[in-house]
């Protein structure tokens, strides 16, 4: 197990064999910070598309090693995400929090358009799909119930989002 893999496994509860498969989806990067000489945290951007044309990114992986946790490392990654996505011409990031208390730190960065993660449900406005087969296979829901989940959308440039919903029209990965 390399390093990416083991800090996947302690943040996320996930086997090896899964970290192991997110890792070697070509279309994925994964933005590190190494602290000490050891991996602090990562972050993942997923290549996704809206149906309206525009093209963005799915943040997913966020995780700060347990002993690097309130050093700054998760803002740090968020920018550096942020950057890389705005400089490569993407319209928008979006991305699902874990909990109530992780999407207020989102939030706060400007991740305010609610978007829902529909497992095997339509939804009216825009969709947004990944642009990666190796996601869709990775992330394939293991069952479904068309239960929805709450995610967030960060413009990177000027969108007219005034009445509209963004949907994700495919699993995007677990709630």
């Amino acid at each position: 197990m390399n390093e990416k893999e083991r800090l996947w496994t302690l943040c996320f509860g996930d086997t090896a064999e899964a970290a192991g498969e997110f890792f070697s989806i070509k279309e994925v990067i994964t933005l590190t910070e190494y602290s000490e000489g050891s991996l602090a945290g990562m972050a993942s951007l997923v290549p996704v598309r809206a149906d309206n044309g525009l093209s963005g990114a799915y943040i997913y992986g966020v995780c700060v090693h347990p002993d690097y946790r309130g050093k700054g490392i998760f803002s740090r990654l968020m920018t550096c995400c942020e950057n890389l996505a705005s400089e490569s011409g993407e319209s928008f990031l979006c991305l699902i929090p874990a909990d109530e208390g992780i999407a207020g730190a989102y939030r706060r960065r400007g991740y305010i358009y609610p978007v829902a993660l529909f497992k095997n449900e339509e939804s009216d406005g825009v969709k947004i799909s990944s642009a990666s087969a190796g996601f869709k296979l990775f992330a394939r829901p293991q069952g479904g119930n068309g239960s929805a989940a709450s995610g967030l959308l960060k413009p990177l440039v000027s969108l007219e989002t005034d009445g509209l919903e963004f949907s994700f029209s495919e699993y995007m990965g677990e709630c």
